[in-house]
């Protein structure tokens, strides 16, 4: 279900337009009118997902739902949307995104004085914590120069090595790379609610550094007795005599 945090999108009709006589008050009028029209479509179309992002939780489409609450929030961000997006994450089972969603609404409550809805954010996030399930990544050889650990597309950053990080259930594909090694991947899940899985992240490969390639053989030895050809000397041109004036 949804959570009712009232509206957050209130879209506000914007401040009329003070008139003027000046010549180039059209054009003033104009750039005005474009620059108040786009935040206010933003507003608009956020207002629209959030109401469609309710629709489909209330039908048990949290799939569906999901996208259009995070869409609503990148558009024009608000507490409510947050709360909404967090409910939905937790009705998927994507406990960890719902946890950190919930925190991250709880914040946003209170930047708006808003202790009700930062109760309420807190008090759901609290609730997840024994579901989460997480994913701890080691890495056997830290000190490689230039190695990148990347879970699915976002980089896992060295502080994050050896620490139990909450992630959602599923499929995770984790890869390593570092200059003049042979990449790494492999693909660990994790099943249900709670669960935990550790992967290690091996010694890289050296690649093989290629062979250059050989140098040419020396010109075969002249037979005995052949004549030496040098390069061809060019004949000396004559200079052209002067004609004579007649």
């Amino acid at each position: 279900m949804a959570l009712q945090a009232g509206t957050p999108h209130n879209v506000a009709a914007p401040n009329p337009m003070p008139s003027t006589n000046h010549p180039r008050s059209g054009r003033l009028l104009a750039s005005s009118a474009q620059a108040l029209a786009e935040p206010h479509d933003d507003a608009a179309a956020a207002q629209a997902l959030f109401e469609q992002g309710k629709k489909l939780m209330a039908a048990g489409k949290q799939a569906d739902a999901c996208p259009k609450f995070a869409e609503s929030q990148r558009l024009d961000p608000g507490v409510g949307t947050l709360l909404n997006l967090a409910a939905c994450y937790e009705a998927s089972g994507r406990y960890a995104s719902a946890w950190s969603t919930f925190l991250e609404g709880e914040s946003a409550a209170r930047a708006d004085k808003n202790a009700g809805a930062a109760r309420v954010a807190r008090s759901r996030a609290d609730a997840l914590t024994n579901k989460l399930s997480k994913l701890t990544i080691t890495v056997t050889h830290p000190d490689t120069p230039g190695l990148e650990v990347h879970r699915n597309d976002t980089v896992v950053g060295q502080a994050q090595w050896q620490l139990p990080i909450p992630a959602d259930p599923g499929a995770h594909h984790i890869s390593a790379s570092a200059p003049g090694r042979k990449p790494w991947r492999t693909e660990v899940e994790l099943k249900g609610a709670g669960s935990t899985v550790e992967i290690s992240v091996p010694d890289l490969v050296v690649e093989p550094v290629a062979a250059a390639a050989p140098a040419a053989p020396p010109p075969a030895p002249s037979p005995p007795g052949a004549k030496q050809l040098g390069p061809r000397r060019p004949r000396p041109r004559k200079a052209r005599s002067a004609r004579r004036a007649r």
